[in-house]
């Protein structure tokens, strides 16, 4: 029970006291084509969809904390493939802005699993 306690405590006290409207912005780059500056993909030749991806994530970021979780929705702290579940979402109310999931079988979930895990986080319309 006390491992829950610290898990909880630190799902909701790292993020809340990691928001400081003072710290510095990334030094991130600049797309000099446009009329004004704003951050821009690296990759060149990203798709419209990842640069609409990016500007949307970075239009939140300046009024909202966004962060990522690996695995988010297929297991948590006492619990395993229950649909649009998260540890995070139990704690804060809502699931991580970025979910990561295994997609290429790296660490050895059948790949029955790999792709369903794939299939309902997409069609959940997470960002993956």
């Amino acid at each position: 029970m006390n491992s829950l306690k610290i898990f909880l405590y630190s799902l909701v006290c790292v993020p809340a006291f990691s928001c400081n409207r003072k710290v510095m912005k990334a030094n991130l780059p600049v797309d000099t084509n446009s009329d004004s500056k704003h951050a821009a993909p690296i990759d060149a030749l990203a798709t419209k969809e990842t640069k609409a991806l990016y500007k949307n994530l970075l239009q939140l970021s300046s009024n909202h904390t966004l962060f990522g979780h690996q695995h988010a929705t297929e297991y948590g702290h006492g619990w395993s493939g229950d649909v649009d579940r998260s540890d995070v979402k139990s704690v804060t109310g809502s699931h991580p802005a970025v979910i990561g999931i295994d997609v290429s079988g790296f660490t050895g979930r059948p790949a029955i699993e790999v792709e369903k895990a794939y299939r309902i986080t997409h069609n959940s319309h997470h960002i993956i």
